[in-house]
């Protein structure tokens, strides 16, 4: 039957845009004039130059001491401290060695793998601990600036965890993401090539990549090396005729090596960009999914419906029609996305009523992420507080003209197409303001 359903593609009517890097290939020289370090094309090249919120990797036994390159240590890590400290840089580790079995090694020989079973670093055995909660703390220890930490353990290999390492990661109390092989393309257009968001155990759940990265599209970097351009095939279609992924870049350091690979890259994100978004780090990603298997949704006998444990998913598609936005509770407003409402939520909680459709003015869209939104009893002033990783843009749709207060009483009027006004603003933050419309 029609349903409210949790949805964890799209936020406030934007779809969701994630950048995650997997640590492979940080130590790897670029072939362009001075031959630095992969990790410093990306840092200068994309990391500072794309002021979105990117989540960085790095592979322990790539760049330390007590890794293959230790005559290298400190120059990397100097490279690793400066990404770090990005204000839009979330950290992540992507283990000690890049272990590339993590459920299955005893049955495995190496030389029947195109890798091998992970980094040879010497007299190393792979130990699960060291690669999750090592790696972790000697990036918190040695890496992160003063009151920054790693937030995210990015799966390496086959990412495919067992049950008690995923509970690893959980204890940390740090997300998990990585697996998964959804690579549609315009040549193998099949829903069966697209994964599902996650993977359940009995420990938790395991939170795979929305979209696959650079090496499924390079042919195992093998050539071309162009190919991640490709991957905007995936961003179409996974979303006409339905959404079913946010946007994903995904990638590793190695992308830096080669200026096809580098080019590709950066016309991955200027796509993206180009398409109306709302961006967020991984781990707020992941705190979506989990909320869309926390979820409950339950029907009352007057045919509203209630929801309610959605953690910080904030996106409930319907087709049963319009609510109405007084009756109902926690609900900002909604946005068309083909024959779904995609409804704008408050908080992790909401009641949603049907009747005849609403003529109070609601939001249609938002590039960023509500953190009040109050109506008075008539609709006529809304209080609210919208804050973003870029400028903040929303759109109301209401039958007055609306103006924006701000908290040092400056206006801003709306740019209006029809009944719906759109209000741009310089900053990333509203700060506490009052909606007019009368």
């Amino acid at each position: 039957q029609d349903a409210p359903i949790p949805d964890t593609t799209t936020e406030n009517g934007h779809r969701i845009l994630l950048s995650h890097v997997d640590g492979d290939g940080f130590p790897s020289r670029a072939e362009l004039p001075g031959t630095p370090f992969s990790a410093e094309v990306l840092l200068e090249q994309v990391f500072k130059a794309i002021d979105l919120p990117h989540t960085v990797s790095i592979i322990e036994g790539e760049i330390s001491a007590a890794g293959l390159y230790s005559e290298l240590a400190e120059e990397l890590e100097a490279i690793a401290r400066s990404i770090f400290a990005l204000p839009n840089v979330e950290i992540a580790s992507h283990s000690f060695s890049h272990p590339f079995f993590w459920s299955r090694r005893d049955d495995v020989d190496a030389s029947d793998t195109l890798y091998g079973l992970g980094l040879p670093i010497p007299g190393y055995d792979t130990n699960v601990q060291r690669e999750i909660v090592g790696s972790i703390e000697y990036i918190n220890r040695h890496l992160a600036p003063e009151g920054k930490r790693a937030k995210v353990f990015l799966w390496t290999g086959d990412a495919i965890p067992s049950a008690d390492t995923v509970a690893i990661v959980n204890e940390l109390g740090i997300a998990n993401l990585n697996g998964g092989n959804t690579q549609i393309r315009n040549a193998r257009p099949s829903i069966t090539n697209i994964s599902p968001q996650s993977r359940w155990t009995p420990e938790g759940y395991q939170i795979f990549a929305p979209m696959m990265n650079e090496n499924i599209y390079t042919n195992d970097w093998t050539g071309p090396f162009n190919g991640f351009s490709r991957v905007t095939e995936t961003f179409d279609l996974t979303d006409r005729p339905r959404r079913l992924k946010p946007l994903s870049i995904y990638y590793h350091f190695y992308s830096g090596t080669k200026p096809q690979a580098l080019r590709a890259l950066l016309d991955v994100y200027e796509n993206a960009l180009a398409r109306p978004h709302t961006a967020m780090y991984i781990s707020e990603y992941a705190a979506r999914v989990q909320g869309f298997h926390s979820a409950r949704i339950r029907r009352r006998n007057d045919g509203a419906w209630l929801v309610d444990r959605l953690g910080a998913l904030r996106t409930l598609p319907l087709t049963m029609g319009q609510p109405a936005l007084p009756e109902s509770r926690h609900v900002a407003g909604w946005q068309q996305v083909d024959e779904s409402l995609y409804l704008h939520l408050t908080a992790d909680n909401a009641s949603i009523v049907f009747s005849d459709a609403s003529t109070v003015p609601r939001l249609k869209e938002a590039n960023g992420f509500i953190d009040h939104w109050q109506p008075s009893a008539a609709y006529k002033r809304i209080e609210l507080r919208i804050h973003a990783y870029e400028p903040v843009e929303f759109s109301v749709v209401a039958r007055t003209p609306c103006r924006l207060v701000l908290a040092d009483g400056s206006e801003i009027r709306p740019i209006t197409n029809g009944s719906t006004q759109y209000f741009s603003l310089q900053v990333a933050d509203t700060g506490n303001t009052v909606l007019h419309c009368n």
